[in-house]
Formats: structure tokens, sequence, C-alpha cells
């Protein structure tokens, strides 16, 4: 049995069945009951759980990626409670919104003085920031 980590849930899944994502297994994966599996995306080398390779499929058939992610509802990265500043968060770099790797930018330098920056939607990296466009 292997034990791989979801790319987009993070969560470990062990499972005797990786299925390699491609249009034959289409059909599969999105029918199917059977939940310990995980999808192999060989263009992006990412493992997914059952659950996430359906939204993942899902955003990679979209014919404008920017419009929908600039539609969807955004969810703070951050948890900042009444004990907290801001400053607290001053070292710290802001993360590509599509696949968390962390940026050159601090979180605390302006929007308008970074590339690859969507407004009302955050921080991408170049690879990312490409992809969508």
């Amino acid at each position: 049995m292997k034990k791989k980590k979801c790319y987009i849930c993070q969560k470990n899944i062990n499972t005797h069945l990786i299925i390699e994502y491609n249009k034959s297994t289409h059909n599969y994966i999105n029918n199917n009951f059977f939940y310990n599996f995980m999808v192999f995306f060989r263009n992006n080398i990412i493992y997914t759980c059952n659950k996430c390779s359906k939204d993942y499929i899902s955003f990679l058939n979209l014919k404008n990626k920017t419009k929908n992610i600039l539609d969807s509802k955004i969810i703070g990265k951050y948890n900042i409670n009444n004990n907290s500043s801001f400053y607290k968060f001053t070292n710290n770099y802001d993360y590509c919104f599509l696949c968390n790797k962390k940026t050159k930018y601090k979180i605390n330098i302006n929007v308008n003085n970074r590339h690859n920056y969507i407004c009302g939607v955050g921080q991408f990296c170049t690879k990312c920031y490409i992809e969508i466009n």
C-alpha cells in the first residue's frame, strides 16, 4: 500500500491504486464511487485524491480561468485574532494563489510594486500567471 499526500487538500491517502489522468481515464475518475485512489497528473507532476481530482479537472477544463478566479470567493491566508498585529507578518512572504509556492514578494510590499498580481485575487508565481493568461 502506497501512502501519498494530495497536492490540493494535503491529506495523506493510503491506496493500492494510482490512476494517471488522460482522456481514456477521465470518465472512470468522474464516475467512480471507490474513493480510495489517487490521480496522477503527468503534465503538472502532482497527485490528488479522488475528490480533489474532480475539482482540479473542472478547473483545467475552464475556458476562462481568470474570470472564474475573479468571480470566486476569496478566503484569507492568515488567521489574525484580536491579540495579533499585521506587523508580526512583515517578514512573511506572499504565496502563489494557485500552486501555493512562496513568491519573492513580502506581504507588506504594495501590490502596485509587484509583478504577477491580480487585484481582487492575489499574488501568483510567474509560471501560474502565464498559465492563466
